[in-house]
């Protein structure tokens, strides 16, 4: 079985390796003999479809498994294809943060929630406030290394849950969640340590093989990984607001017509409500509280933004969207 996986995959035989795959789903991250390819390390080789790409990361393929030589897929796939834009950002190595494991975790079991729940509303404020602490990939470290930062997040967890409830876990209370001054909601200690945790913390343990799926993917999940240059000094500064900004916004259902120009739209939208910068305009704009010192410091490139970056997340949403297609065939 070893032995087929490899030959399909060294010679590009994309549907005998699917086949066999659904099968034989624990086999995704089976390295070949010599130079130790994975699947997914031969679909970067022989610069496969962003469908196939897409079914082996479905499938649990990681992207930071190294091959003997110490690549990854993203570094085979910039070797070979240079030009492969679409396939450096499927590939390149990724963590997830503890907020899209949440989003994940709450989209595929909503019998956790009952209706007008307080748990939930504490998810919501959790997934927020979570949005910048990453998991660390943990497949090729020591079981004690893996222990350690798993402690670590659920620390930061509970400190996440005191910051929006006033409450330890420890305390096993009751945390009233003020919405208004007739209307609160309840949200347990209990459900957080008995239910939430044990259920986030395998998907922790496996975050490595976490690729994005439609049903949690929001619009700033496109913001990973960040450009490598900028227009201007607070170009950065608005695309980290940006970012924080939408983290709750899905993705637009691809099935209406124009949903990339409907992304476009709410892109602009959104650096409008931030920064009051029409993009369209084509000015430059200081936005004072991006000020960090320099040169053209806390300026925005409305030039840029317009040209470059939102045109670049547009383009990832249908790279995503065009990996997603695997799983409707």
């Amino acid at each position: 079985m070893h032995e087929q996986l490899a030959k399909f995959a060294y010679n590009g035989q994309w549907a005998d390796l699917t086949a066999l795959l659904r099968h034989k789903p624990d086999l995704v991250n089976n390295a070949g003999p010599g130079k130790g390819y994975t699947p997914l390390h031969q679909a970067a080789w022989h610069g496969a479809d962003l469908s196939l790409v897409g079914a082996l990361l479905k499938a649990g393929a990681s992207r930071n498994l190294c091959t003997t030589e110490g690549r990854n897929a993203y570094d085979i796939a910039q070797a070979r294809h240079p030009k492969r834009e679409e396939l450096h950002y499927l590939l390149a190595p990724s963590r997830r943060s503890l907020s899209q494991l949440l989003r994940k975790l709450i989209a595929e079991h909503p019998a956790l929630f009952s209706d007008y729940d307080g748990n939930q509303i504490l998810c919501e404020r959790l997934i927020s406030c979570l949005s910048e602490t990453w998991v660390p990939p943990t497949r090729e470290e020591t079981l004690d290394i893996i222990a350690h930062q798993t402690q670590e997040l659920e620390a930061r967890i509970n400190a996440a849950v005191y910051t929006v409830t006033g409450l330890p876990l420890s305390s096993d209370g009751t945390a009233c969640l003020q919405i208004s001054k007739t209307i609160s909601f309840e949200a347990s200690m209990h459900f957080v340590q008995g239910i939430l945790l044990p259920a986030l913390r395998p998907l922790i343990s496996k975050s490595d093989q976490i690729p994005l799926e439609p049903h949690w993917t929001v619009l700033a999940d496109l913001f990973a990984p960040a450009p490598d240059q900028w227009g201007l000094r607070g170009d950065l500064f608005l695309w980290m607001e940006l970012r924080q900004t939408l983290c709750n916004c899905p993705l637009p259902d691809p099935t209406i017509p124009g949903w990339q120009d409907h992304i476009r739209t709410r892109l602009e939208a959104a650096i409008l409500t931030l920064t009051g910068i029409n993009i369209r305009t084509g000015q430059d704009i200081l936005v004072p509280r991006y000020q960090r010192g320099g040169t053209s410091s806390g300026m925005v490139s409305s030039i840029f933004w317009h040209q470059t970056i939102v045109p670049l997340l547009t383009q990832r949403a249908g790279w995503l969207q065009h990996s997603w297609s695997c799983r409707n065939s």
